[in-house]
């Protein structure tokens, strides 16, 4: 088994020209691409949103706001 590659692919025309993150606001965004570097690193993101809030080093009200974009990009269902 090789050893992973210390760095992900990033195509930025790909995001900057997507629907879905245009409609995210900046911190909403900032949020984004460090999950997508958790998720690399750890091989996905906790099904947690106080866990989720403690690895971008937010507050879970924070994150409440800013979650209703952002989860539905890894395919992370809404509650309720």
């Amino acid at each position: 088994m090789g050893h992973k590659s210390p760095a992900f692919q990033f195509y930025p025309r790909d995001w900057l020209s997507s629907s879905s993150v245009r409609r995210m606001s900046l911190q909403e965004r900032g949020a984004y691409i460090d999950l997508l570097c958790h998720a690399w690193m750890d091989a996905g993101i906790p099904d947690d949103d106080a866990e989720i809030a403690r690895l971008l080093q937010i507050s879970a009200r924070t994150w409440r706001k800013l979650g209703g974009r952002v989860k539905p990009m890894f395919g992370i269902l809404r509650d309720g």
